[in-house]
């Protein structure tokens, strides 16, 4: 360290406490899967603001790739984040079809099956947790929050948790790991979340869209201009963002990017939504992006 600048090349997590907290939102972005042009939208900057950001990052922690600085917040953040989580664990083995609880709320604890599992959800929550698993196991999703109301006999509850999923070596989800975030009384109503997805064909530009996805942004899968109307449930300064997010990615040489941006409904109605985006290639040639999307009311 010279007069306040790292200039060994080497990471040190400590380094992440000297930045300031533009420069930390910068780097949570980026550490999402963000590229600078949906930095910059979200911080409501321009790109040459940015990039002094990510300078003033760089002289403070290192000289070092950009995805080693990203990878180094995220990681000093899930630390954080993990040491936080209040309550039980759980997990679901995908290859024996079981849910395991061994905490000390008000669950069963033990090994039941899937099927025993669902019952114990709230029956609007249900169809959400059965295609969450169908989700994991088609998809790769990061690590995520997930809310879901439970029956007890004392009535439902809101239960949160921070769900990562284990695989193996050929990538098959085999394992679901969650630990549980306070517990809160509710009456049957409350908060929940949505998943969807949805796959374009960038050769036809063909797009499927599951019941999911057209709840959350409320089109017709059916519509000629079904793309277009996707686009346009953006709010206004999210959308040329989102027409330009799979070049950027070509562009960058890409193939995951997490993000996030926020729905707007003629009703008044503002959403929230983190989509988790996979571009796929063939011969050397990007053909196919999927997305999974969650949204939370």
């Amino acid at each position: 360290m010279v007069d306040g600048t790292n200039v060994s090349g080497q990471l040190d997590p400590n380094d992440l406490d000297r930045l300031s907290d533009r420069e930390r939102q910068v780097l949570s972005l980026a550490s999402a899967g963000l590229v600078d042009k949906q930095i910059a939208a979200e911080l409501d900057i321009t790109l040459n603001t940015l990039r002094t950001y990510w300078s003033r990052i760089r002289a403070k922690i290192g000289e070092v790739p950009r995805s080693a600085l990203s990878a180094l917040f995220a990681e000093r953040r899930a630390a954080r984040a993990d040491r936080g989580l209040l309550g039980a664990s759980w997990h679901i083995d995908l290859e024996r079809r079981v849910f395991c609880y061994y905490g000390d709320r008000d669950i069963p604890t033990g090994e039941i099956g899937l099927e025993a599992m669902f019952d114990q959800f709230h029956p609007e929550d249900e169809p959400r947790v059965r295609l969450l698993l169908v989700t994991i196991e088609e998809h790769v999703l990061p690590p995520f929050m997930f809310m879901a109301r439970y029956r007890t006999e004392h009535g439902t509850e809101l239960a949160s948790a921070y769900v990562e999923v284990e695989r193996d070596e050929a990538g098959r989800a085999v394992r679901i790991v969650g630990r549980a975030a306070p517990i809160i009384n509710l009456a049957s109503s409350g908060p929940a979340a949505s998943v969807g997805t949805y796959e374009r064909d960038l050769g036809t530009n063909r797009i499927e869209v599951d019941d999911g996805f057209c709840a959350i942004f409320r089109v017709d899968p059916n519509a000629p201009d079904l793309l277009e109307q996707i686009i346009n449930r953006n709010c206004p300064e999210y959308r040329a963002v989102f027409r330009t997010t799979v070049g950027d990615m070509i562009a960058e040489g890409r193939s995951k990017l997490t993000h996030a941006f926020r729905l707007c409904f003629d009703d008044g109605t503002r959403l929230w939504v983190s989509s988790h985006l996979t571009l796929e290639y063939e011969a050397e040639r990007p053909v196919r992006v999927r997305s999974t999307i969650m949204a939370y009311e």
